[in-house]
């Protein structure tokens, strides 16, 4: 029975000796590291292993992630099926609507010009603000439809959300224009070019 303990004892006294191991051997690099080239050399080593340690746990979120997704596909094919086509109609959607606003951006805000009835600084402020407001939504809705841990219920109140977004945008581009300081007459902004 004496023979046990101490063999059980020797066994725990070697596993903790290799637990402290790597934690010497770390301190053994940090100071070495600072011997050789001062304080630069151990910041530089502390946020490289930082860096390196978030890269991980970033590939470890992303690997998780999709092994969940696939498992959702594995066990309720159906219902993951209708998920990823909400998915991708959510993406072709907001996507149209950033294609819109990068054509309002390339055509009308960053060149600085408009159609000679209309104001220029009426039309950039109502682009950022439009950019802005509807970013939050989509950042909002992408984050619900995206999760795994979010119910169907869920993901269609935000395809929902995404048509009225829809509507409200539409609605706002009619309504807005029809104001008068969009009537002012300002086809030139002070940051355009002047032609040559």
């Amino acid at each position: 029975m004496s023979n046990v303990k101490r063999l059980l004892i020797k066994r725990r006294d070697e596993s903790d000796s290799s637990k402290a191991a790597p934690i010497r051997t770390e301190q053994q690099r940090r100071w070495l590291c600072t011997r050789k080239n001062g304080q630069e050399a151990t910041q530089a080593y502390r946020f490289r292993t930082l860096s390196q340690s978030k890269g991980v746990a970033m590939k470890q979120k992303i690997c998780s992630y999709c092994q969940k997704y696939l498992d959702n596909f594995r066990k309720k094919p159906l219902k993951a099926a209708i998920i990823l086509l909400m998915q991708i109609f959510f993406l072709l959607g907001w996507g149209f609507f950033y294609f819109f606003l990068y054509r309002m951006y390339t055509v009308i805000v960053i060149p600085g010009q408009t159609l000679p009835v209309e104001n220029i600084y009426a039309e950039t402020f109502f682009t950022l603000l439009v950019t802005i407001v509807f970013s939050y939504c989509f950042y909002r809705f992408f984050k619900i439809l995206f999760s795994n841990r979010r119910s169907l219920q869920s993901k269609i109140s935000v395809m929902l959300g995404s048509v009225i977004c829809a509507f409200v945008l539409l609605a706002l581009w009619n309504s807005v224009r029809a104001l008068p300081m969009f009537s002012q007459d300002v086809d030139r902004a002070f940051w355009a070019q002047n032609d040559i």
